[in-house]
């Protein structure tokens, strides 16, 4: 979706045979994350999981889907290369969001304004 007012945002999610933590963290993220122009890298590592593989293909929000044995790093350089997106989220498969808003709207214009910041670390903590 092309959006002049809001910079796209790639989100890279790497994932290897957890589809339940995987179909977690991308629904919490299509949920929390309210923001108008995302680009979506899905990159698995050729998971054996049974329906992980069918899941994903089935997220018809997510750009561009990898399946290839690689390690982590190569992973995310991966990503990297194909990012689209003036921001670039990468993201484990394990977490969840869990605030809902325009939070990266926030972000987006805060990182927009100051130039000289090279990455952002988000917070995030495992609830009991």
């Amino acid at each position: 979706m092309l959006d002049l007012n809001h910079p796209l945002v790639t989100i890279g999610v790497l994932s290897w045979n957890r589809l339940s933590y995987l179909r977690a963290t991308l629904e919490s993220a299509r949920c929390c994350i309210q923001y108008p122009n995302l680009e979506w890298i899905v990159s698995d590592n050729e998971s054996e999981e049974l329906g992980l593989k069918e899941y994903l293909q089935s997220c018809s929000w997510v750009t561009h889907r990898i399946f290839k044995r690689q390690t982590h790093a190569d992973a995310m350089n991966q990503i990297v290369n194909m990012a689209s997106g003036e921001y670039l989220i990468l993201w484990p498969e394990d977490v969840q969001f869990t605030i809902q808003g325009d939070w990266l709207v926030d972000l987006v214009e805060i990182m927009g304004r100051n130039p000289w910041i090279g990455s952002v670390g988000l917070d995030y903590q495992r609830e009991v």
